[in-house]
């Protein structure tokens, strides 16, 4: 992306490995393994495609959580992805490598760069970081092969509008548009899939790029949400954090994301029967064709 997080980098990932996957291509991610809580020196394999090789403190959330729902992928993380990349064709001979949040990575020549900008919050105020949340000038996006707008069922169609013509002004990619879409809510600990009227009435939290999103999908999914708790992006649960929360609302059943679920499942003295998870996934809902070719090229 070109702007500071919650654009669905990771399920736009997730999305296009599983659709090469599917084609039957031998796949890797190659991540930085940003925030990660036990930092490791040099590259590691968090996944070969069969295993899940690592725990998530070492992983960080977001690999492990790829290589959770990417079981046939390899998922591999380390700063320079250019030993990492190596590493996946030597050991697992891929077809495809796969960076996830790579724009501004130039240790590695690409074949084809995928944007994704948030429909609801395109480019902020339009100031670079720090005043700002642009990583680069929105000039920069005449490197973008493609351009994915998340979110993009969330705002009017007048604006959506005027966001794809400013983007036909500066970059000559074309652009597809795309929404989270809810597979199902499952429990955290046993990963079982459960009636979403067990969680009808829930507290909801969440430690991701764009808390506010996940909240709106809480309420889109037609649940009472009774209370939401907001932390920074990334954050590493400690066990007194969920037992506040369960001790402010000990009658209540509590709701997040899968990528704050395995940053908290390693605790054993939480109520398994008391935490879900909401399992989603990003679909393509205007331009499919586009995606297709542009993908197909790799298959």
């Amino acid at each position: 992306n070109i702007t500071w997080g919650g654009t669905g980098k990771t399920p736009v990932t997730v999305k296009l490995a599983g659709d090469l996957l599917g084609a039957g291509k031998r796949v890797a991610v190659l991540s930085r393994g940003y925030k990660r809580k036990l930092k490791v020196n040099g590259n590691m394999i968090i996944s070969d495609g069969r295993n899940i090789l690592c725990d998530v403190e070492v992983a960080g959330d977001e690999p492990y959580m790829m290589a959770e729902k990417l079981k046939k992928a390899v998922i591999l993380i380390g700063e320079n992805r250019h030993l990492s990349a190596k590493m996946a064709i030597e050991k697992f001979n891929v077809d495809v490598l796969l960076l996830d949040d790579g724009f501004q990575h130039w240790g590695l020549v690409r074949e084809l760069d995928v944007v994704c900008i948030n429909a609801k919050n395109p480019f902020g105020n339009g100031f670079l970081i720090p005043a700002g949340i642009l990583r680069e000038p929105l000039s920069a996006l005449k490197r973008a092969g493609i351009i994915v707008l998340t979110n993009a069922d969330r705002v009017t169609g007048e604006d959506l509008s005027a966001l794809k013509q400013k983007l036909s002004l500066v970059s000559p990619a074309p652009v597809v548009l795309a929404k989270y879409s809810v597979k199902g809510v499952k429990n955290v600990f046993s990963g079982s899939p459960v009636e979403i009227d067990i969680i009808k009435n829930a507290v909801g939290f969440s430690a991701i790029g764009n808390n506010e999103n996940f909240r709106d999908t809480l309420i889109t999914l037609g649940l009472n949400v009774k209370r939401f708790y907001p932390f920074m992006d990334h954050k590493w649960y400690v066990e007194k954090d969920l037992l506040k929360m369960l001790a402010d609302n000990p009658e209540s059943v509590f709701i997040t994301t899968l990528k704050d679920a395995v940053r908290f499942r390693r605790f054993q003295n939480l109520p398994k029967e008391k935490f879900f998870y909401v399992d989603i996934e990003l679909k393509i809902t205007e331009g499919e064709e586009i995606w297709k070719e542009k993908i197909e090229r790799f298959f």
